[in-house]
């Protein structure tokens, strides 16, 4: 019988072989039981015989029986899209741990059911592409920021850059800050909110608004800097530096809001409505611990409306 041979990668190592394998499946489209085929024999690693619980080690061969993939379709479901932008043009950041993208105004982070195009799309496609030798690695969004907030997102390039991202930012080691259009009248140039938000149940998509103040909620901290009145679209507005101390759902829009400063444009939270859906927030920079993935002190991305 013939066989198929994958060999596995330093971000396969400590995987489970099904989950490995699955992963295999799924870059062919093939819809099978995996489990069975391995008790049969007709996945292997290293040339013998497993079980769907071995953890995969570095360097190993995992064979797969060649007839499993007659007849499937290898997905082409994102090669066949075409991107509004290639990645080149929003990247600021990248080696082999991690990518840091200016994502733009109205592109969504993840899948929605109302979009075609997400930054997960074009950053998979770029992956695969490149020549990606993991076997069951895939980059990911390593936090996310609304639809309309343009602004810095990290993606993971590798399991070790995603897992020290990920453990950083959770225990807000990361620091991160926004640059906004806000309206109303500051009476200080340093306001600190700090309240509960609460997101109701049925808010289950990205647009649903959230409830500051129950108590019932989480903790919210934002720092609202004041830098400049400034004048957007013949608004008289103000320049405002955000710096989040914890990332909830719409915590700078909602707070800013709650605190007599929504943000222009931004209707859902009682801004003045503008000509197109946008509203004015912009994930300005990031600042890293010293760290063993190669992330410098800081990265900023030049902000759309200010230029």
């Amino acid at each position: 019988m013939d066989f198929r041979n994958f060999i596995a990668a330093k971000d396969d190592s400590g995987r489970r072989l099904d989950k490995v394998v699955s992963r295999i499946f799924e870059a062919q489209g093939i819809s099978r039981g995996i489990f069975p085929l391995i008790r049969k024999g007709l996945i292997k690693v290293n040339g013998k015989k497993s079980s769907g619980e071995y953890r995969v080690s570095e360097g190993d061969s995992i064979l797969v029986a060649e007839f499993l993939f007659e007849n499937s379709e290898e997905s082409s479901k994102i090669e066949s899209k075409e991107f509004p932008f290639c990645l080149e043009e929003i990247t600021v950041f990248r080696n082999q741990h991690l990518l840091i993208v200016n994502k733009p105004s109205g592109i969504n982070v993840q899948p929605a059911k109302d979009c075609d195009f997400c930054l997960c799309d074009l950053i998979e496609d770029d992956f695969r592409k490149n020549g990606s030798k993991s076997i069951s690695f895939r980059p990911g969004p390593l936090h996310r920021i609304d639809r309309y907030t343009s602004g810095l997102v990290a993606f993971s390039q590798s399991l070790e850059g995603a897992k020290w991202f990920t453990e950083n930012i959770a225990t807000h080691a990361i620091g991160k800050e926004y640059l906004g259009i806000a309206q109303g009248e500051y009476k200080k140039e340093e306001e600190l909110y700090e309240d509960f938000i609460y997101v109701p149940e049925n808010s289950e998509n990205s647009y649903g608004t959230v409830i500051v103040g129950k108590e019932s909620g989480k903790k919210a901290v934002t720092k609202a800097q004041f830098l400049k009145k400034i004048e957007i679209q013949r608004n008289l507005c103000n320049l405002v530096s955000f710096t989040i101390e914890t990332g909830r759902k719409h915590q700078i829009r909602a707070q800013s809001a709650s605190h007599g400063h929504p943000l222009l444009g931004d209707v859902a939270y009682g801004g003045k409505q503008l000509k197109n859906k946008m509203f004015f927030l912009h994930a300005y920079k990031l600042k890293f611990p010293q760290n063993p993935v190669g992330l410098p002190e800081e990265i900023t991305a030049k902000c759309p409306f200010l230029q």
